[in-house]
């Protein structure tokens, strides 16, 4: 099994997500893959804006704007590129990043701070969003794949 890795940079935009997925499916033909994502440039500097603001600010709504707009843009890019990529489920998770992003604006405020689990949390929303665009992408061109996280294999594996 090949794994490959790719960084913020190598999927800072649709086009490059996109070269990405080439890469993917390229090696795909010659063993399996597995493929580990970052998440696209800025997005986790932006996360970690949100925690630094509410904490100090008791707010986050800007940072929060900026990457609602990057992901945005990287979803309406990849829908250019790949014609059959179904966009509506990835606007649809991340709606439901930014309210739970939101909700955990609010727990920070009201605490003062961010606990480590919820810091985790919140700066993971990058990955979880580029893993789904990807996701998305590879399957609209015809490439069946299946999202496993590490915390659940890990859980389970604790437990047996």
């Amino acid at each position: 099994m090949r794994v490959l890795k790719f960084g913020g940079t190598s999927l800072a935009n649709a086009e490059r997500f996109s070269r990405a997925a080439d890469i993917i499916l390229s090696n795909q033909g010659q063993s399996d893959v597995s493929a580990v994502l970052s998440a696209p440039a800025k997005v986790t500097n932006i996360l970690v804006s949100v925690v630094d603001n509410t904490v100090k600010h008791g707010e986050a709504e800007l940072p929060l704007k900026e990457l609602e707009s990057l992901f945005t843009d990287l979803f309406h890019g990849l829908a250019e590129c790949q014609p059959y990529l179904e966009t509506q489920p990835l606007f649809d998770k991340l709606t439901r990043s930014l309210g739970q992003l939101r909700q955990y604006v609010h727990g920070i405020s009201l605490l003062g701070l961010c606990p480590d689990s919820t810091y985790a949390r919140v700066v993971s929303k990058g990955e979880r969003l580029s893993v789904a665009a990807m996701h998305a992408l590879l399957e609209a061109r015809a490439m069946p794949c299946l999202i496993l996280t590490p915390l659940i294999i890990l859980l389970r594996r604790a437990v047996i």
